[in-house]
């Protein structure tokens, strides 16, 4: 009896331990990939990955396939080998993966040689985010794909192949409401072409604001609000909120509000709520918040701390720094006015030395002000849109920063703006806008060694003021227009070095009477240059060098006061040199005529007369000397020397031509350098006696052909008569 107890308890201790055991076994993981392969015609070989946390075994259903192992522990893999499928239908078999109770089936397939084509899945479905998906092509031929022309939201990486294959599809994303569908055909010659069904979602209706509330300050502002939705939207402003206005109020899809909150006027703050509103469904609610108004001059000194701060002041140049516990009135480049409001603020050169910075939101609270310098100051950025808003501005100097952007149409609300630096900005850009015209006080433009361009606006004769129009180094492109004659108090006119200004020189330039410098030097322009320029009365600096000029340069202009080689208008250097195959000539060789010096009835010790008639090709008589009498009249002891330069030629004949008698003459010609030719000098004895006003000509005949030349006469009278000898220059051709 005690020996079947002791038998019976060891039988429960084993049952036990084996249950004790069995809630200790671990759950068996089993993971198998790819859980099909497929294999053309020709056979070949693949792998299966095998995860695992257990002994595992491996086994097959059909004799033409062959596994690489039939068991294994932990991760591992088994090869899967098929050889060449030579009947025509396709063939299926599986691989079973087992560990424990647990199993994993791979699908074996293999191509027969009956052409085949089938496409797996059936059916693609996309998000509205679109994306790209795939299908699988099984083929032992060659095919092609179509997809719909209307489908233009699907792509495909490829639309052919032969065999097996996979293609990629990408679908955009769809910004509608609605759904969208098409169908993809796989086609192979006289197969049934495979159709697959590609669907895609529309959008879920959304709609918001990128802004939970807006708090102005007291002088208002602008707020730009970013509306994102795929609905039709309105804004709502209640009716009694007047000082809340928007540019938009209604819209399809995304767009972009700006709402404008006015000047704050009273001592209290206040409070408003407008409403966007999507479609039916959707509705945002923004609170709108302004502080109370407080005494201009507080304003202001707020806004000059605002860009004092952001440009770091505290290492402005020591002796530019505005002192905080001094009043506004005595802060360097700070003027106020009577009411303790500031209207000049003026940050020039090298104030601003350590940081970049942009025109801050604030400089609009300054209400009074008349005139803005930013000069050298590291200022970046594009002009604000509130700076048009600023309408008391008449001068505004922001040269020589890093301004980038262009002007605005908005330019034309400036209407009291006298002076616009804008020059040194090598980034700005853009066209002169065509509202400048409406600024009738503007006396001073400056947009030079800028990257404004484009043509010069004839808008620009609404300036009806303007004196100074500086351009140079920009971009400027086209024809000058010839309205200058509608701009007559120009008194400087600078449009040098822009090579894209092209066409003749306007004539109405010319009329600018009261003009001191023009310069268009380095440009294009073709042409000559309008006579009328000889009427620029004031004008002491004139470039025109550099174009592509050419022609006799007018009569009118050589007579000019300023046309002179080696001052005035220095013409030999700023106006005659052209660019390669152009270039201005002072004659066409047709030189005819008199040219007498000035007469004087002081008796001056020298008389110079220097004539330049360089570029011609001259066949001349020169007659160096003339003289006009009445009467009898006795000289001794005179001296006249005549030469002519850059010549080389010797002197043939002298002539006497005139009535009455001349006792005697004796011409001493004088050693010369390489670049004189002296046609007289020395010593005329002569008593003269001559009926009343004839011409008497003492000449020189010189009969060469002269490339160019300069001929300068002097003459110092020693005689004793009050009356002074006058030289004449006789220019004719020889017949």
């Amino acid at each position: 009896m005690m020996k079947k107890l002791i038998t019976l308890s060891m039988t429960a201790l084993a049952a036990l331990a084996l249950v004790f055991s069995c809630t200790k076994q671990e759950v068996v993981e089993l993971t198998v990939s790819p859980l099909t392969v497929n294999f053309d015609v020709a056979g070949g070989e693949q792998t299966v990955a095998i995860t695992c946390n257990d002994h595992w075994t491996v086994t097959k259903d059909a004799d033409w396939i062959t596994i690489g192992t039939d068991k294994g522990d932990g991760n591992g893999s088994v090869k899967i080998t098929v050889p060449e499928n030579k009947a025509l239908d396709t063939r299926e078999g599986t691989v079973t993966v087992a560990a424990g109770e647990v199993k994993r089936t791979v699908s074996v397939a293999q191509l027969g040689k009956k052409p085949v084509l089938t496409v797996s899945p059936d059916a693609l479905n996309a998000s509205d985010e679109g994306g790209v998906l795939e299908l699988t092509v099984t083929s032992n031929v060659e095919w092609t794909l179509t997809i719909p022309e209307d489908a233009i939201w699907v792509s495909a990486e490829k639309k052919a192949g032969e065999g097996n294959d996979v293609v990629k599809f990408t679908v955009s994303p769809n910004e509608g409401l609605e759904a969208r569908e098409t169908e993809l055909v796989f086609a192979s010659g006289n197969l049934v072409p495979v159709k697959v069904k590609l669907a895609q979602m529309g959008q879920e209706p959304f709609f918001a604001i990128d802004m939970e509330k807006v708090e102005a300050a007291y002088g208002g502002g602008t707020y730009a609000i970013a509306v994102t939705t795929n609905l039709a939207w309105t804004l709502a402003i209640p009716e009694e909120v007047t000082w809340i206005s928007a540019d938009v109020t209604e819209g399809e899809k995304d767009a972009v509000v700006t709402l404008t909150v006015e000047e704050n006027i009273f001592l209290e703050g206040r409070e408003a709520v407008v409403e966007f509103i999507g479609g039916e469904s959707y509705s945002v609610e923004l609170p709108v918040s302004q502080q109370a108004g407080v005494p201009s001059h507080a304003t202001d000194s707020l806004a000059l701390a605002k860009i004092y701060a952001i440009a770091d002041g505290a290492n402005w140049k020591e002796s530019r720094r505005w002192d905080f516990e001094k009043p506004i009135s005595e802060w360097p480049g700070i003027k106020l006015d009577e009411d303790g409001r500031v209207i000049e603020c003026s940050i020039t050169n090298g104030t601003v030395t350590t940081v970049e910075w942009e025109i801050p939101e604030e400089l609009s609270t300054l209400t009074a002000l008349k005139t803005l310098q930013i000069v050298g100051s590291k200022l970046k950025g594009e002009i604000p849109s509130f700076f048009y808003d600023m309408t008391t501005l008449e001068v505004v100097r922001l040269n020589t920063n890093d301004l980038t952007g262009s002007l605005s149409e908005k330019l034309g609300q400036l209407t009291n703006l006298t002076d616009l630096y804008l020059n040194g900005n090598k980034q700005f850009s853009g066209n002169i806008p065509s509202a400048i015209g409406q600024l009738k006080k503007l006396v001073s433009i400056n947009v030079a060694q800028t990257a404004v361009g484009g043509p010069i606006p004839q808008s620009l004769t609404g300036c009806e003021s303007l004196k100074n129009f500086m351009a140079y180094s920009a971009g400027f492109t086209g024809e000058i227009p010839d309205f200058w004659d509608q701009l007559p108090t120009i008194g400087v006119l600078q449009l040098y070095d822009n090579p894209g200004l092209e066409g003749p020189i306007p004539a109405t330039i010319g009329t600018l009477k009261s003009a001191t410098g023009i310069q268009l030097k380095n440009c294009n322009l073709t042409g000559n240059i309008p006579a009328s320029f000889g009427g620029l009365e004031k004008c002491g600096n004139l470039q025109l060098n550099g174009n592509k000029l050419s022609g006799v340069v007018p009569a009118e202009v050589q007579a000019h006061p300023k046309w002179l080689p080696d001052s005035g208008w220095k013409y030999e250097v700023n106006i005659l040199p052209q660019q390669e195959g152009y270039g201005l000539t002072l004659s066409d060789g047709s030189l005819d005529g008199r040219w007498t010096a000035p007469r004087s009835s002081e008796q001056p010790d020298d008389i110079a007369l220097v004539l330049d008639f360089s570029g011609n090709k001259l066949t001349l008589y020169i007659i160096a000397w003339g003289m006009r009498f009445e009467g009898t009249y006795t000289y001794a002891s005179e001296t006249v020397s005549y030469a002519i330069t850059k010549g080389s030629k010797a002197l043939t004949d002298v002539h006497y031509d005139g009535e009455g008698t001349m006792d005697s003459y004796s011409w001493n010609a004088g050693n010369l350098d390489a670049n004189t030719l002296q046609l007289a000098e020395g010593y005329a004895w002569y008593d003269m006696t001559v009926a009343s006003n004839p011409f008497n000509d003492l000449y020189l005949e010189y009969k060469e052909s002269l490339a160019s030349f300069n001929l300068k006469i002097t003459g110092a009278d020693q005689a004793t008569s009050s009356y002074i000898v006058i030289p004449d220059v006789v220019l004719t051709k020889v017949k």
